[in-house]
């Protein structure tokens, strides 16, 4: 009976340290640069699994994933593009490198401004002109 009840606890034992793991890092597509703080999402069809951020060094890692076909998304920050990257495949056993590349989007709007003059409320439109002339 103590045979079977170690056996079964090294089986145990040996099955979660086996777990699923996905691991990368994000990078800038242009310089190679790792990017820290970047949330990482791990979908299926649609619906986030899990999600972490990266730290320092641009690291995630994701832990106890079933295996199984993923898209792996790095969600914009600091002037980043969305970045998907689909049909990641997570193996059985062991982990699963998914190594991101974000590229930098626009940053800056075009605002137009149109030529109007104030007006102070209360002033007569002349008088306003007159103050906007600098005549007196």
């Amino acid at each position: 009976m103590k045979r079977i009840v170690i056996v079964l606890f090294m089986l145990l034992t040996a099955t979660s340290l086996s777990a699923q793991c996905i691991k990368g890092t994000v990078t800038d597509a242009a310089t190679g640069e790792s990017i820290p703080f970047i949330k990482v999402l791990l979908q299926r069809d649609g619906e986030t699994i899990k999600n972490v951020v990266t730290d320092f060094d641009g690291v995630y890692t994701m832990k106890y994933v079933d295996s199984g076909l993923y898209d792996i998304v790095a969600m914009p920050s600091d002037g980043y593009n969305t970045t998907r990257k689909s049909g990641v495949w997570v193996k059985s056993t062991g982990f699963t490198v998914c190594n991101i590349k974000m590229e930098q989007g626009e940053t800056w709007k075009e605002v137009q401004i149109e030529d109007t003059p104030i007006l102070e409320i209360g002033v007569p439109e002349e008088e306003a002109a007159e103050d906007i002339s600098g005549s007196e």
